[in-house]
Protein backbone atom coordinates (compact mmCIF):
# COMPACT_ATOMS: atom_id res chain seq x y z
CA UNK A 1 0.00 0.00 0.00
CA UNK A 2 1.00 3.45 -0.26
CA UNK A 3 2.60 5.53 2.53
CA UNK A 4 0.71 7.76 4.46
CA UNK A 5 0.73 11.25 4.39
CA UNK A 6 0.65 13.75 6.92
CA UNK A 7 -1.75 17.31 7.40
CA UNK A 8 -5.15 16.09 8.44
CA UNK A 9 -8.22 16.90 7.08
CA UNK A 10 -10.57 15.66 9.50
CA UNK A 11 -10.32 13.54 12.34
CA UNK A 12 -13.12 11.78 14.64
CA UNK A 13 -13.46 11.50 18.35
CA UNK A 14 -15.44 8.72 20.16
CA UNK A 15 -18.25 8.77 17.78
CA UNK A 16 -21.50 6.69 18.92
CA UNK A 17 -24.70 6.39 17.46
CA UNK A 18 -27.86 4.60 18.17
CA UNK A 19 -31.08 3.47 16.93
CA UNK A 20 -33.18 2.34 19.64
CA UNK A 21 -31.42 0.61 21.74
CA UNK A 22 -29.02 -1.06 18.86
CA UNK A 23 -25.85 0.56 18.97
CA UNK A 24 -24.55 1.06 15.79
CA UNK A 25 -21.46 3.45 16.39
CA UNK A 26 -19.93 2.85 19.64
CA UNK A 27 -17.12 5.15 20.06
CA UNK A 28 -15.47 5.45 16.27
CA UNK A 29 -12.16 7.55 16.11
CA UNK A 30 -10.42 8.11 12.81
CA UNK A 31 -7.92 10.92 11.28
CA UNK A 32 -8.14 11.26 7.56
CA UNK A 33 -4.85 13.67 6.21
CA UNK A 34 -3.59 14.69 3.11
CA UNK A 35 -3.10 11.95 0.35
CA UNK A 36 -5.03 9.61 2.38
CA UNK A 37 -7.38 6.60 0.38
CA UNK A 38 -9.02 5.55 3.58
CA UNK A 39 -10.80 2.04 2.77
CA UNK A 40 -13.90 0.86 5.41
CA UNK A 41 -14.98 -2.62 4.90
CA UNK A 42 -17.89 -3.79 6.91
CA UNK A 43 -20.83 -6.18 6.27
CA UNK A 44 -24.43 -4.90 5.78
CA UNK A 45 -25.75 -3.18 8.61
CA UNK A 46 -22.38 -2.46 10.68
CA UNK A 47 -22.78 1.52 10.20
CA UNK A 48 -20.69 2.31 7.06
CA UNK A 49 -23.55 4.69 5.62
CA UNK A 50 -24.09 5.46 8.98
CA UNK A 51 -20.66 6.80 9.66
CA UNK A 52 -20.65 8.42 6.02
CA UNK A 53 -24.34 10.06 7.19
CA UNK A 54 -22.33 11.87 10.56
CA UNK A 55 -19.55 13.18 8.18
CA UNK A 56 -21.28 14.85 5.56
CA UNK A 57 -23.77 16.67 8.27
CA UNK A 58 -26.94 14.61 7.32
CA UNK A 59 -27.24 13.27 10.71
CA UNK A 60 -26.00 13.75 13.95
CA UNK A 61 -24.06 11.68 16.73
CA UNK A 62 -25.14 10.48 20.04
CA UNK A 63 -21.98 11.96 21.48
CA UNK A 64 -18.61 12.38 20.23
CA UNK A 65 -16.96 15.16 17.81
CA UNK A 66 -16.23 15.64 14.34
CA UNK A 67 -13.26 18.55 13.66
CA UNK A 68 -12.02 20.12 10.19
CA UNK A 69 -8.91 21.40 9.33
CA UNK A 70 -10.37 24.83 9.35
CA UNK A 71 -11.13 25.15 12.65
CA UNK A 72 -15.34 23.71 12.45
CA UNK A 73 -16.43 21.62 15.26
CA UNK A 74 -19.53 20.03 16.12
CA UNK A 75 -20.43 17.90 18.95
CA UNK A 76 -23.50 15.48 19.30
CA UNK A 77 -26.73 17.55 20.63
CA UNK A 78 -24.17 20.98 20.80
CA UNK A 79 -23.62 23.93 18.76
CA UNK A 80 -22.07 23.71 15.83
CA UNK A 81 -19.07 26.26 15.74
CA UNK A 82 -17.47 27.30 12.38
CA UNK A 83 -14.58 29.72 11.46
CA UNK A 84 -17.70 32.56 11.04
CA UNK A 85 -19.48 31.64 14.17
CA UNK A 86 -22.54 28.89 15.06
CA UNK A 87 -23.99 26.64 11.96
CA UNK A 88 -27.64 26.09 12.60
CA UNK A 89 -28.33 22.14 12.06
CA UNK A 90 -30.17 22.58 9.03
CA UNK A 91 -26.94 24.09 6.86
CA UNK A 92 -24.70 22.02 8.44
CA UNK A 93 -24.60 19.60 4.99
CA UNK A 94 -24.16 22.62 3.24
CA UNK A 95 -21.56 23.72 5.28
CA UNK A 96 -19.94 21.07 5.14
CA UNK A 97 -19.53 21.22 1.28
CA UNK A 98 -18.47 24.39 1.23
CA UNK A 99 -15.45 23.34 3.20
CA UNK A 100 -14.77 20.78 0.61
CA UNK A 101 -16.41 17.52 1.51
CA UNK A 102 -18.20 15.87 -1.32
CA UNK A 103 -20.44 13.03 -0.58
CA UNK A 104 -21.19 10.20 -3.01
CA UNK A 105 -24.44 8.08 -2.25
CA UNK A 106 -25.29 4.28 -3.09
CA UNK A 107 -28.00 5.69 -5.38
CA UNK A 108 -26.44 7.79 -8.00
CA UNK A 109 -28.79 10.67 -7.05
CA UNK A 110 -28.54 11.88 -10.47
CA UNK A 111 -31.57 14.12 -11.70
CA UNK A 112 -33.59 11.76 -13.76
CA UNK A 113 -35.72 14.77 -15.75
CA UNK A 114 -32.38 16.94 -16.40
CA UNK A 115 -29.88 16.28 -19.46
CA UNK A 116 -26.81 14.53 -18.38
CA UNK A 117 -24.79 18.21 -19.32
CA UNK A 118 -27.10 19.57 -17.16
CA UNK A 119 -25.93 16.89 -14.18
CA UNK A 120 -22.97 17.52 -14.59
CA UNK A 121 -23.32 21.34 -14.65
CA UNK A 122 -25.20 21.74 -11.22
CA UNK A 123 -21.97 20.73 -9.11
CA UNK A 124 -20.12 23.75 -10.89
CA UNK A 125 -20.04 26.18 -7.49
CA UNK A 126 -20.53 30.08 -7.24
CA UNK A 127 -23.02 30.08 -9.92
CA UNK A 128 -24.79 33.29 -10.73
CA UNK A 129 -27.84 31.87 -11.35
CA UNK A 130 -28.35 30.15 -8.00
CA UNK A 131 -29.43 33.56 -6.77
CA UNK A 132 -31.91 35.46 -7.88
CA UNK A 133 -30.95 38.45 -7.21
CA UNK A 134 -27.62 38.41 -8.89
CA UNK A 135 -29.46 36.55 -11.99
CA UNK A 136 -31.52 39.55 -12.16
CA UNK A 137 -29.00 42.58 -11.48
CA UNK A 138 -25.98 40.30 -13.57
CA UNK A 139 -27.79 38.75 -16.35
CA UNK A 140 -24.66 38.62 -18.80
CA UNK A 141 -22.78 37.22 -16.15
CA UNK A 142 -25.18 34.35 -15.55
CA UNK A 143 -25.24 33.65 -19.32
CA UNK A 144 -21.67 33.39 -19.19
CA UNK A 145 -21.46 30.97 -16.44
CA UNK A 146 -24.05 28.84 -17.69
CA UNK A 147 -22.04 28.69 -21.29
CA UNK A 148 -18.95 28.01 -19.36
CA UNK A 149 -20.26 25.16 -17.52
CA UNK A 150 -21.80 23.53 -20.09
CA UNK A 151 -18.69 23.42 -22.15
CA UNK A 152 -16.66 21.82 -18.95
CA UNK A 153 -19.57 19.44 -18.85
CA UNK A 154 -19.40 19.08 -22.54
CA UNK A 155 -15.65 18.04 -21.72
CA UNK A 156 -16.56 15.47 -18.97
CA UNK A 157 -18.78 13.70 -21.39
CA UNK A 158 -16.29 13.57 -23.93
CA UNK A 159 -13.44 11.63 -21.54
CA UNK A 160 -15.98 9.76 -20.13
CA UNK A 161 -17.12 8.42 -23.65
CA UNK A 162 -20.29 10.06 -23.51
CA UNK A 163 -20.32 12.89 -25.84
CA UNK A 164 -23.00 11.57 -27.67
CA UNK A 165 -25.45 10.84 -25.20
CA UNK A 166 -25.10 14.89 -23.57
CA UNK A 167 -28.83 15.39 -24.40
CA UNK A 168 -30.19 12.27 -22.88
CA UNK A 169 -31.88 12.36 -19.40
CA UNK A 170 -30.08 10.76 -16.21
CA UNK A 171 -32.47 7.91 -16.23
CA UNK A 172 -31.04 6.63 -19.19
CA UNK A 173 -27.96 5.40 -18.08
CA UNK A 174 -27.19 1.87 -16.88
CA UNK A 175 -26.21 1.35 -13.44
CA UNK A 176 -22.07 1.84 -14.07
CA UNK A 177 -22.51 4.62 -15.78
CA UNK A 178 -24.45 6.36 -13.23
CA UNK A 179 -22.01 5.75 -10.47
CA UNK A 180 -18.98 6.65 -13.11
CA UNK A 181 -20.78 9.74 -13.57
CA UNK A 182 -22.02 10.49 -10.00
CA UNK A 183 -17.81 10.48 -8.85
CA UNK A 184 -16.87 12.23 -11.93
CA UNK A 185 -19.61 15.30 -11.47
CA UNK A 186 -18.49 15.57 -7.60
CA UNK A 187 -14.81 16.06 -8.27
CA UNK A 188 -15.93 18.88 -10.90
CA UNK A 189 -17.24 20.46 -7.37
CA UNK A 190 -14.01 21.25 -6.42
CA UNK A 191 -13.83 19.00 -3.02
CA UNK A 192 -10.90 17.83 -1.30
CA UNK A 193 -12.38 15.01 0.51
CA UNK A 194 -14.80 12.67 -1.42
CA UNK A 195 -16.87 10.39 0.92
CA UNK A 196 -17.56 7.49 -1.49
CA UNK A 197 -20.66 4.68 -0.50
CA UNK A 198 -19.95 1.32 -1.98
CA UNK A 199 -19.18 2.95 -5.30
CA UNK A 200 -18.21 -0.43 -6.70
CA UNK A 201 -21.09 -2.35 -5.96
CA UNK A 202 -23.24 -3.99 -8.72
CA UNK A 203 -20.12 -2.78 -11.07
CA UNK A 204 -18.37 -5.48 -13.68
CA UNK A 205 -14.96 -5.45 -13.97
CA UNK A 206 -14.21 -3.10 -16.74
CA UNK A 207 -16.77 -0.32 -14.15
CA UNK A 208 -14.90 -0.79 -11.55
CA UNK A 209 -11.55 0.30 -13.09
CA UNK A 210 -13.23 3.13 -14.62
CA UNK A 211 -14.28 4.20 -11.22
CA UNK A 212 -10.46 3.53 -9.93
CA UNK A 213 -9.30 5.75 -12.77
CA UNK A 214 -11.92 8.75 -11.49
CA UNK A 215 -10.21 8.41 -7.81
CA UNK A 216 -6.63 8.13 -9.49
CA UNK A 217 -6.88 11.39 -11.08
CA UNK A 218 -8.87 13.10 -8.17
CA UNK A 219 -5.98 12.00 -6.09
CA UNK A 220 -3.64 13.51 -8.53
CA UNK A 221 -4.27 16.61 -7.89
CA UNK A 222 -2.64 18.15 -4.33
CA UNK A 223 -4.34 18.26 -0.56
CA UNK A 224 -6.92 15.69 -1.56
CA UNK A 225 -7.83 12.33 0.40
CA UNK A 226 -10.46 9.71 -0.14
CA UNK A 227 -12.98 7.84 2.22
CA UNK A 228 -14.90 4.77 0.64
CA UNK A 229 -17.27 2.37 2.01
CA UNK A 230 -16.74 -1.06 0.28
CA UNK A 231 -18.25 -4.61 0.61
CA UNK A 232 -15.34 -6.89 0.88
CA UNK A 233 -16.68 -8.33 -2.04
CA UNK A 234 -14.92 -5.36 -3.88
CA UNK A 235 -11.93 -4.87 -2.04
CA UNK A 236 -9.31 -6.52 -4.02
CA UNK A 237 -9.54 -3.94 -7.00
CA UNK A 238 -9.24 -0.75 -4.34
CA UNK A 239 -5.93 -2.25 -2.81
CA UNK A 240 -3.99 -1.26 -5.34
CA UNK A 241 -4.61 2.76 -4.03
CA UNK A 242 -5.54 2.60 -0.14
CA UNK A 243 -3.25 3.89 2.58
CA UNK A 244 -5.28 2.36 5.27
CA UNK A 245 -7.66 -0.15 5.48
CA UNK A 246 -10.47 -0.31 8.68
CA UNK A 247 -12.72 -2.97 9.57
CA UNK A 248 -16.11 -1.76 11.41
CA UNK A 249 -17.63 -4.62 13.25
CA UNK A 250 -20.18 -4.73 16.11
CA UNK A 251 -19.78 -0.68 16.53
CA UNK A 252 -15.77 -0.86 16.71
CA UNK A 253 -13.66 -0.08 14.08
CA UNK A 254 -9.60 -1.83 13.60
CA UNK A 255 -7.17 -1.44 11.55
CA UNK A 256 -5.64 -3.92 8.90
CA UNK A 257 -2.52 -3.63 8.29
CA UNK A 258 -1.39 -5.93 5.18
CA UNK A 259 -3.12 -7.78 2.11
CA UNK A 260 -2.60 -10.81 3.56
CA UNK A 261 -4.19 -9.61 6.64
CA UNK A 262 -7.26 -8.35 4.89
CA UNK A 263 -7.57 -11.64 2.11
CA UNK A 264 -7.67 -14.24 5.14
CA UNK A 265 -10.36 -11.72 7.35
CA UNK A 266 -12.37 -12.20 3.87
CA UNK A 267 -12.17 -15.17 2.98
CA UNK A 268 -15.53 -16.71 3.84
CA UNK A 269 -17.55 -13.20 2.91
CA UNK A 270 -16.37 -13.13 -0.47
CA UNK A 271 -18.91 -15.89 -1.61
CA UNK A 272 -19.53 -16.57 -5.01
CA UNK A 273 -22.99 -15.70 -6.02
CA UNK A 274 -23.45 -18.21 -8.27
CA UNK A 275 -20.91 -21.03 -6.81
CA UNK A 276 -20.24 -24.49 -8.50
CA UNK A 277 -21.96 -25.83 -4.59
CA UNK A 278 -25.34 -23.81 -6.05
CA UNK A 279 -24.72 -25.03 -9.39
CA UNK A 280 -24.92 -28.35 -8.22
CA UNK A 281 -28.04 -28.81 -6.29
CA UNK A 282 -29.97 -27.02 -10.07
CA UNK A 283 -29.78 -28.63 -13.52
CA UNK A 284 -28.70 -25.54 -15.35
CA UNK A 285 -27.98 -24.46 -19.08
CA UNK A 286 -26.07 -21.68 -20.35
CA UNK A 287 -27.97 -19.69 -23.25
CA UNK A 288 -25.50 -17.22 -25.15
CA UNK A 289 -27.39 -14.32 -26.20
CA UNK A 290 -26.03 -11.13 -28.47
CA UNK A 291 -23.38 -8.59 -26.88
CA UNK A 292 -21.35 -11.27 -24.83
CA UNK A 293 -23.97 -11.97 -22.16
CA UNK A 294 -25.32 -15.17 -20.89
CA UNK A 295 -28.61 -16.33 -20.02
CA UNK A 296 -27.90 -18.88 -16.96
CA UNK A 297 -31.08 -21.22 -16.61
CA UNK A 298 -30.95 -22.99 -13.22
CA UNK A 299 -34.27 -25.73 -12.53
CA UNK A 300 -34.94 -28.33 -9.90
CA UNK A 301 -33.44 -31.52 -11.04
CA UNK A 302 -36.54 -34.28 -12.24
CA UNK A 303 -38.75 -31.30 -13.04
CA UNK A 304 -41.02 -32.57 -16.36
CA UNK A 305 -43.23 -29.76 -16.60
CA UNK A 306 -41.37 -27.22 -18.91
CA UNK A 307 -44.45 -24.94 -20.05
CA UNK A 308 -43.29 -21.72 -20.77
CA UNK A 309 -43.77 -19.02 -18.30
CA UNK A 310 -42.23 -16.10 -19.93
CA UNK A 311 -41.14 -15.50 -23.70
CA UNK A 312 -39.90 -12.90 -25.70
CA UNK A 313 -39.89 -12.65 -29.62
CA UNK A 314 -37.94 -10.45 -31.50
CA UNK A 315 -37.73 -7.61 -28.47
CA UNK A 316 -35.99 -4.01 -29.47
CA UNK A 317 -35.91 -1.07 -26.99
CA UNK A 318 -35.07 2.68 -27.55
CA UNK A 319 -33.74 5.21 -25.42
CA UNK A 320 -34.38 8.22 -27.09
CA UNK A 321 -32.84 7.82 -30.48
CA UNK A 322 -30.40 4.41 -29.15
CA UNK A 323 -31.20 1.16 -29.96
CA UNK A 324 -30.36 -0.64 -26.28
CA UNK A 325 -32.02 -3.63 -26.85
CA UNK A 326 -31.22 -5.75 -30.17
CA UNK A 327 -29.73 -3.51 -33.49
CA UNK A 328 -30.11 -1.82 -36.34
CA UNK A 329 -29.25 -3.42 -39.79
CA UNK A 330 -26.89 -1.93 -42.32
CA UNK A 331 -30.28 -1.88 -44.57
CA UNK A 332 -32.39 -0.48 -41.41
CA UNK A 333 -34.39 -3.14 -40.20
CA UNK A 334 -34.25 -4.14 -36.58
CA UNK A 335 -33.10 -7.31 -34.95
CA UNK A 336 -34.08 -8.42 -31.73
CA UNK A 337 -33.83 -9.91 -28.84
CA UNK A 338 -35.34 -13.22 -28.16
CA UNK A 339 -35.50 -15.98 -25.33
CA UNK A 340 -37.18 -17.75 -23.19
CA UNK A 341 -38.02 -19.10 -19.33
CA UNK A 342 -40.29 -22.20 -18.44
CA UNK A 343 -41.69 -22.60 -15.05
CA UNK A 344 -39.75 -23.80 -11.66
CA UNK A 345 -36.32 -22.07 -13.66
CA UNK A 346 -34.39 -19.72 -12.45
CA UNK A 347 -33.03 -17.10 -15.03
CA UNK A 348 -29.72 -15.14 -14.72
CA UNK A 349 -29.21 -12.56 -17.01
CA UNK A 350 -25.21 -11.93 -17.20
CA UNK A 351 -23.75 -9.16 -19.16
CA UNK A 352 -21.55 -6.24 -18.92
CA UNK A 353 -22.83 -2.75 -17.29
CA UNK A 354 -24.52 -0.91 -20.35
CA UNK A 355 -25.78 -3.83 -21.73
CA UNK A 356 -29.34 -3.16 -21.20
CA UNK A 357 -30.15 -5.68 -18.37
CA UNK A 358 -31.84 -2.69 -16.40
CA UNK A 359 -33.80 -1.56 -19.70
CA UNK A 360 -34.90 -5.16 -20.55
CA UNK A 361 -36.23 -5.83 -16.88
CA UNK A 362 -38.73 -2.63 -17.75
CA UNK A 363 -39.60 -2.88 -20.72
CA UNK A 364 -40.95 -6.79 -19.82
CA UNK A 365 -42.91 -4.74 -16.76
CA UNK A 366 -44.12 -2.10 -18.89
CA UNK A 367 -42.08 0.54 -17.97
CA UNK A 368 -40.58 0.90 -20.97
CA UNK A 369 -42.05 1.26 -24.38
CA UNK A 370 -40.74 -2.14 -26.69
CA UNK A 371 -40.23 -0.85 -30.50
CA UNK A 372 -40.91 -4.27 -32.48
CA UNK A 373 -41.53 -7.80 -30.70
CA UNK A 374 -44.05 -9.53 -28.44
CA UNK A 375 -43.84 -10.02 -24.84
CA UNK A 376 -45.93 -13.20 -23.45
CA UNK A 377 -46.75 -13.73 -19.69
CA UNK A 378 -47.51 -17.63 -19.63
CA UNK A 379 -50.41 -17.69 -22.03
CA UNK A 380 -51.13 -13.56 -21.97
CA UNK A 381 -49.72 -11.54 -24.55
CA UNK A 382 -48.50 -8.59 -22.28
CA UNK A 383 -48.78 -6.64 -25.84
CA UNK A 384 -48.70 -2.78 -24.64
CA UNK A 385 -50.45 -3.76 -20.95
CA UNK A 386 -49.99 -0.51 -18.41
CA UNK A 387 -47.88 -1.92 -16.11
CA UNK A 388 -49.99 -2.25 -13.23
CA UNK A 389 -51.92 -4.82 -15.17
CA UNK A 390 -49.06 -6.76 -15.95
CA UNK A 391 -48.46 -7.19 -12.48
CA UNK A 392 -52.09 -8.15 -11.71
CA UNK A 393 -51.32 -10.88 -14.55
CA UNK A 394 -48.60 -11.72 -11.98
CA UNK A 395 -45.55 -10.10 -13.56
CA UNK A 396 -43.28 -8.20 -10.74
CA UNK A 397 -40.22 -6.26 -10.39
CA UNK A 398 -37.92 -5.27 -7.76
CA UNK A 399 -35.58 -2.79 -9.26
CA UNK A 400 -32.40 -2.09 -8.36
CA UNK A 401 -32.72 1.29 -6.75
CA UNK A 402 -35.74 3.39 -5.77
CA UNK A 403 -37.83 0.71 -4.57
CA UNK A 404 -39.09 1.22 -1.55
CA UNK A 405 -40.73 3.72 0.47
CA UNK A 406 -38.23 5.82 2.59
CA UNK A 407 -40.46 7.30 5.31
CA UNK A 408 -42.00 3.80 6.13
CA UNK A 409 -40.79 1.62 8.47
CA UNK A 410 -39.90 -2.44 7.53
CA UNK A 411 -43.74 -3.69 9.76
CA UNK A 412 -45.47 -0.41 7.68
CA UNK A 413 -43.74 -1.94 4.12
CA UNK A 414 -44.67 -5.44 4.85
CA UNK A 415 -48.38 -4.56 6.26
CA UNK A 416 -48.96 -2.25 2.71
CA UNK A 417 -48.20 -5.45 1.09
CA UNK A 418 -50.34 -7.88 2.74
CA UNK A 419 -47.33 -9.58 4.56
CA UNK A 420 -45.87 -11.30 7.64
CA UNK A 421 -42.81 -10.72 8.78
CA UNK A 422 -40.63 -12.98 7.59
CA UNK A 423 -38.26 -15.04 10.14
CA UNK A 424 -34.98 -14.27 7.95
CA UNK A 425 -35.88 -10.55 7.49
CA UNK A 426 -32.89 -9.71 10.37
CA UNK A 427 -34.05 -6.05 10.42
CA UNK A 428 -35.73 -3.92 13.11
CA UNK A 429 -39.11 -3.12 12.40
CA UNK A 430 -39.91 0.36 14.10
CA UNK A 431 -36.45 1.87 11.58
CA UNK A 432 -37.58 3.76 8.83
CA UNK A 433 -36.19 2.89 5.47
CA UNK A 434 -34.11 5.95 4.70
CA UNK A 435 -31.75 4.31 8.05
CA UNK A 436 -31.03 1.14 6.50
CA UNK A 437 -28.04 0.52 4.55
CA UNK A 438 -27.24 -0.77 1.31
CA UNK A 439 -27.25 -4.62 2.21
CA UNK A 440 -30.89 -4.35 4.70
CA UNK A 441 -32.72 -2.22 2.30
CA UNK A 442 -32.10 -4.86 -0.59
CA UNK A 443 -32.80 -7.26 2.18
CA UNK A 444 -36.32 -5.65 3.07
CA UNK A 445 -36.78 -5.50 -1.20
CA UNK A 446 -36.16 -9.22 -1.23
CA UNK A 447 -38.67 -9.59 1.50
CA UNK A 448 -41.49 -7.55 -0.68
CA UNK A 449 -41.57 -10.36 -3.68
CA UNK A 450 -41.87 -14.03 -1.39
CA UNK A 451 -46.15 -13.83 -3.01
CA UNK A 452 -46.58 -17.57 -4.36
CA UNK A 453 -49.23 -15.92 -7.08
CA UNK A 454 -46.92 -14.51 -8.92
CA UNK A 455 -46.11 -15.99 -12.51
CA UNK A 456 -42.71 -14.23 -13.06
CA UNK A 457 -40.83 -12.33 -10.33
CA UNK A 458 -38.36 -9.62 -12.14
CA UNK A 459 -35.55 -8.86 -9.86
CA UNK A 460 -32.35 -6.11 -10.79
CA UNK A 461 -28.99 -6.89 -9.59
CA UNK A 462 -30.32 -8.64 -6.07
CA UNK A 463 -27.00 -9.51 -4.49
CA UNK A 464 -25.36 -5.91 -5.13
CA UNK A 465 -24.72 -4.52 -1.49
CA UNK A 466 -25.27 -8.34 0.36
CA UNK A 467 -22.86 -9.98 2.36
CA UNK A 468 -22.31 -13.75 2.69
CA UNK A 469 -25.36 -13.84 5.03
CA UNK A 470 -27.43 -12.03 2.81
CA UNK A 471 -26.48 -13.95 -0.89
CA UNK A 472 -27.61 -16.89 1.18
CA UNK A 473 -31.07 -15.14 2.52
CA UNK A 474 -31.46 -14.06 -1.22
CA UNK A 475 -30.95 -17.22 -2.71
CA UNK A 476 -33.67 -18.73 -0.05
CA UNK A 477 -36.39 -16.37 -1.58
CA UNK A 478 -34.96 -16.71 -5.43
CA UNK A 479 -34.19 -20.09 -5.40
CA UNK A 480 -36.46 -22.18 -8.18
CA UNK A 481 -40.05 -23.04 -7.28
CA UNK A 482 -42.06 -25.69 -9.72
CA UNK A 483 -45.45 -22.72 -10.26
CA UNK A 484 -43.16 -19.73 -10.85
CA UNK A 485 -39.90 -18.43 -12.67
CA UNK A 486 -37.51 -15.49 -12.29
CA UNK A 487 -35.25 -13.33 -14.21
CA UNK A 488 -32.59 -11.59 -12.43
CA UNK A 489 -29.70 -9.69 -13.60
CA UNK A 490 -26.13 -10.01 -12.62
CA UNK A 491 -22.84 -7.79 -14.30
CA UNK A 492 -19.48 -9.64 -15.05
CA UNK A 493 -17.34 -9.78 -11.86
CA UNK A 494 -20.59 -10.41 -9.74
CA UNK A 495 -20.73 -13.53 -11.68
CA UNK A 496 -18.78 -15.95 -9.15
CA UNK A 497 -19.03 -19.97 -10.29
CA UNK A 498 -19.94 -19.67 -13.55
CA UNK A 499 -16.86 -18.42 -15.19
Amino acid sequence: MPAMKSAAFLKTVDIVKKYGSRTILGGISMCVSEGDVIVLLGANGTGKTTFLDILSGHITSDSGTVNFRNGTQWAAKSAIRGPLGLIAQWELPLAIARFGVRRIWQDSHLFPTLRLWENVAVAYPHQTGESIWRLALHPLRAYRNERTARENSYRVLHEMELDGRCNDFGDELSLGQEKRLAVRRTMEGGGRILLLDEPMAGLDSTGRELILDIIRKFLASKRTAVVVTEHPSSVDSLLSIATKVLQLEQGSLRQLDDVQQIEANNKEILARYINPQVLASFEHEDVPLPGGATLVKLRLPGVTDRRVALSVHNLTVFRGSKCVLGTVCSNGALRGLSFEIAFGEVAILVGPNGWGKTTLLEALSGLLPIRTGSVTLADFSLGKQAPWMRKRKGLRLLRARNFLFESLTAEETLKLLGQARDPRCNLLPKTTFRHFSGGERRRLGLMTIVRKQDTVTLVDEPFSGLDNSGVTEAWDILGPRSDSATLLTLAYGSKGGTG
